[in-house]
């Protein structure tokens, strides 16, 4: 398995970990190869993870220190601050794409990375480890990097390839300018890297419809939702929600909830807003908002929260264990799902296991799962200024509509989703297909 910059968290997507975990329970032997340093910051210990078939094969922990300061000086050179204050932010009804969060310098240091230092140094990595031990049965690519590493070495060794992506950042529009297509480059060449196969996640990005749009056969693709961390996903006993509520100073307060890494596509900026609005509505000054995650855009968020006024009621979490997040949602009266790609992400999917009544985008990417006044409100985009807040509104005024969301919610995660274990039965049969074709079976 080749992960480019892809890793198993602490924090986080947990989507390699439980597809590493599961290829291994069903009997696949795996080696591992990661172009993220030992002891770099959130990654879990494999060896408390995985069983002895999973082998990782990390960079030296000397190398920890360059990539810490290398991410750093690419958010600083290459980050826009989009959100700054009052006076110069971002309007709610606005759209930013996922690479608009890095200026021209910070998408350079991407695709410099991705053709000058990343690609040549796992070309000669694995060519030695294939080369020193028995060919293996398939390269599997993960993620734009791994994707193209693993195409070209299936080439030239003739070894089956399957490459696997979590979602694409890559849209319709994107594809269409010359410009764009020079700024995503790195992404678009993973995407379109040959194979024997592909996985595509359906998070909601449209992934099968750009693979199709860049040439990617029909027949070659896998069009799969990700499965369920149910062994992180715990209703937690009543004194852990409360003494989290106590932690936070919430007692006897409402709250709003956002999960995501703190990216400037995933609008937490617009949970502010909404906040804002709500707190100037006569008896609402006992409504905070709770954001869990780390990134780049915490500190122009804190900054956008204390133009507004509203900075003593924002909650900024930061990085949270995966399996301690549970307590998170039950603090939730509503949850937020506001992002400008896609909310089909694992946290809209894990709030319906709990229950959580929601206010999401009504951008489709749900539209299988979430039905407007049933299990949530859906809001569109040019409306988000006076519908997020009235809806929210909505919801907290009347706790037989919060009842039926509740329990709508928990029952479409129970007809609709499954867990990782089941997800990951189908990928490993899959594969499986793959090899045996491969050698003529």
């Amino acid at each position: 398995m080749l992960c480019g910059l892809s890793d198993i968290e602490i924090a986080g997507n947990q989507s390699s970990k439980n597809t590493i975990r599961y290829l291994e329970y069903y009997g696949n032997s795996l080696d591992v190869f990661t172009f993220l340093p030992w002891g770099y910051q959130n990654l879990r210990e494999p060896d408390e993870t995985f069983g002895s078939n999973v082998r990782f094969h990390r960079l030296p922990k000397v190398v920890a220190s360059v990539m810490d300061y290398g991410r750093r000086i690419k958010n600083v050179i290459g980050h826009k601050k989009v959100v700054k204050n009052n006076n110069e932010t971002l309007q709610p009804t606005q759209s930013v794409e996922y690479h608009e969060e890095y200026n021209i310098a910070g998408r350079l240091i991407y695709i410099l990375f991705q053709f000058f230092a990343y690609l040549p140094f796992e070309l000669m990595r694995i060519t030695l480890f294939i080369l020193s031990r028995e060919k293996p049965d398939l390269l599997y690519g993960l993620n734009c990097q791994g994707a193209l590493a693993a195409s070209v070495l299936g080439k030239i060794y003739g070894i089956p390839v399957v490459n696997r992506f979590h979602g694409t950042d890559v849209t319709e529009k994107n594809l269409q300018t010359l410009k764009d297509r020079m700024i995503l480059l790195d992404q678009i060449s993973g995407l379109k890297s040959g194979c024997n196969a592909v996985i595509m996640t359906n998070d909601g990005t449209k992934g099968d419809v750009i693979l199709r749009a860049l040439g990617i056969d029909r027949s070659r693709i896998r069009f799969w939702m990700n499965g369920i961390d149910r062994d992180d996903l715990h209703v937690p006993a009543a004194s852990e929600v409360e003494n989290l509520r106590s932690d936070l100073g919430l007692q006897g307060k409402r709250v709003l909830l956002m999960i995501s890494r703190l990216a400037v596509w995933k609008r937490i900026d617009r949970g502010i807003y909404c906040l804002s609005e709500m707190r100037k509505l006569p008896g609402y000054d006992d409504l905070h908002l709770v954001i869990v995650g780390q990134g780049p855009e915490r500190e122009n968020l804190e900054n956008y929260a204390k133009s507004l006024g509203v900075s003593s009621c924002v909650h900024f979490i930061g990085k949270v264990p995966h399996h301690s997040i549970s307590a998170y949602y039950l603090l939730a009266d509503v949850f937020l799902s506001l992002y400008d790609r896609s909310n089909l992400g694992n946290p809209l999917l894990e709030a319906l296991f709990f229950g959580c009544p929601m206010v999401t985008i009504s951008d489709g990417s749900a539209d299988h799962l979430l039905e407007d006044g049933e299990n949530a409100f859906l809001v569109s985009q040019s409306e988000i200024e006076t519908e997020l807040p009235r809806k929210v509104k909505m919801i907290l005024d009347d706790t037989t509509l919060q009842a039926g969301f509740r329990r709508k919610a928990t029952a479409t995660f129970q007809d609709e989703l499954v867990d990782w274990k089941e997800r990951m039965l189908k990928e490993h049969e899959f594969i499986q297909e793959v090899i045996a074709s491969s050698k003529g079976i």
